[in-house]
């Protein structure tokens, strides 16, 4: 059970990083990125 929840917060812990080195400004001083905006793309 131990190795489960160690796989998830591992997978969790690297999607969090991806979406902070790939996000981008839009202009206004927000940030955009993530599932839903690269789907609208």
């Amino acid at each position: 059970m131990w190795l489960i929840a160690l796989i998830g917060s591992a997978s969790s812990f690297v999607e969090s990083t991806l979406a902070q080195i790939y996000k981008q400004p839009d202009g206004n001083g927000a940030y955009i990125g993530g599932p839903a905006y690269y789907m609208e793309k």
